[in-house]
């Protein structure tokens, strides 16, 4: 929906005092509508809609009363029906079905159709007690076991209790009956819609790549360090985190104590709360704070200050180094298949990142070809990290002369490589050398010059 405010009136409401502010228009623009832009002149607004898939051109001549002059597709609909519509429902608030007044969505906690909002929410009044917003992505609904910290939905339809009892909405069944509890009753095949919902929660069975690892996807040496830590039986790690899920929850409703309870961690459906769902370890890179009630910022921490005991796995002996190594390993933990660099055909390109940019880790020949034809041969962008796919991407030099008298240069640079900056006064002089680290970002350098040529050259630092 998009609302017309009149901003004169909402300057005079006192924020926090519960004044709701009142709007001179309404109306439907199409589904989840994630920016709008107001030509110059105020006559105009145009719309994007994302999960409509187009922009839609409104006519603003009379503000309060907006009317939609245009609507042009942006793309064809990517995705199955059923999961196209459960992506929608999922974006969507509208009253009176999904909430009351228009004012949550599921994707409210869960940006971006999975992403969790970094918060620990109260929801002592609901039965349970403070609880860190779960990362929906790579965990395909019910693809690792029941839903929550305290395993309290074993079906994604039980979100219907969310709609109706929390949300205010009427619900998505809309078939004349309250929800069933959770754990209860099946609230699936109730309707389309809240199958369509689940099919589409189902869906995010991929968690993003993490940027802990290098560019190849691989693991960096501190990561492969702490590798060996989290497998070792002295630190019991995968006990409960066990590879590739890296949980141990499953329908069977198993419950631990790893000693971060609280009077705060409340219950479970207003009963006895005896221990917690494992969580999956994937995705750890982008789902800070950690632990079920947010308690550590940082998951030194969750292996130091919150694992009194070692209840949380054996850690106390553990020197500083190596609790950088295991956090580095964690934080790689994702989807990719490769954790140590693997070259099948022996072009000199890894496995993994011929992988990931769809050449063959079969073919020896491709090492020496030039895909996005910008003159750099697909083994010369895996060295330096660069995307064979895009003709943009490559090592480059860029240099402005800022006078007066310098030269400033910026140099595209990728996480986990060491270059070598070389500058010459002659082709036949002796090179000055910069070497620094690349952080992802372009590396930015002024040169002093008072000759009419200057020469560079960039290296990589190969281990």
């Amino acid at each position: 929906m998009l609302s017309v405010y009149d901003i004169l009136a909402a300057s005079r409401i006192i924020p926090g005092d519960g004044t709701p502010v009142p709007f001179e228009s309404r109306i439907d623009v199409g589904n989840a509508p994630q920016g709008i832009l107001v030509s110059s002149n105020g006559q105009r607004a145009y719309v994007a809609n994302f999960l409509s898939r187009d922009l839609m051109v409104l006519d603003l001549s009379t503000a309060t009363n907006p009317v939609v002059i245009a609507r042009v597709a942006s793309t064809t609909e990517p995705l199955v029906a059923s999961v196209a519509n459960g992506k929608r429902l999922f974006y969507r608030s509208r009253s009176p079905q999904h909430s009351k007044d228009n004012y949550i969505a599921c994707a409210s906690c869960h940006a971006d159709g999975g992403m969790e909002d970094g918060q620990t929410w109260d929801f002592t009044q609901r039965g349970e007690g403070l609880r860190n917003t779960i990362d929906l992505r790579g965990r395909a609904g019910m693809g690792h076991g029941p839903v929550h910290w305290s395993a309290n939905f074993d079906e994604i339809q039980d979100f219907e209790n969310d709609i109706v009892n929390h949300f205010g909405g009427t619900g998505l069944a809309q078939d004349g009956q309250p929800p069933n509890p959770p754990l209860g009753t099946s609230n699936a095949g109730r309707s389309p819609d809240l199958d369509d919902l689940a099919a589409y929660v189902g869906s995010l069975a991929r968690s993003p790549s993490s940027p802990g690892r290098k560019y190849d996807q691989t693991l960096t040496a501190a990561a492969l360090r702490g590798k060996q830590l989290f497998v070792s039986p002295v630190l019991k790690c995968t006990e409960c985190h066990l590879p590739p899920r890296f949980t141990d929850s499953a329908m069977t409703f198993v419950l631990r104590d790893v000693g971060t309870l609280a009077p705060s961690s409340g219950q479970r459906l207003g009963g006895p709360l005896s221990g917690l769902d494992t969580p999956t370890l994937i995705g750890l890179a982008g789902s800070a704070p950690y632990l079920h009630d947010g308690s550590a910022p940082t998951l030194q921490a969750v292996l130091t200050s919150r694992n009194l005991n070692d209840q949380h796995g054996v850690t106390s002996d553990l020197t500083s180094a190596q609790i950088s190594d295991l956090v580095a390993y964690l934080l790689s933990i994702d989807d990719g298949q490769f954790d140590e660099v693997i070259d099948n055909d022996g072009d000199g390109m890894s496995d993994s990142w011929e992988l990931l940019y769809a050449l063959s880790p079969n073919d020896p020949d491709d090492a020496a070809s030039d895909f996005d034809r910008d003159g750099v041969t697909n083994r010369a962008e895996f060295m330096a990290a660069t995307d064979p796919t895009e003709f943009y991407s490559k090592l480059v030099i860029a240099a402005r002369l800022q006078p007066p008298g310098s030269i400033q240069l910026r140099i595209p640079t990728a996480k986990s490589l060491s270059y070598t900056l070389e500058t010459f006064d002659s082709l036949t002089g002796i090179p000055g050398q910069i070497t620094f680290s690349g952080d992802g970002a372009d590396f930015q350098i002024e040169s002093l010059t008072t000759r009419p040529h200057k020469f560079y050259r960039i290296r990589v630092n190969q281990p």
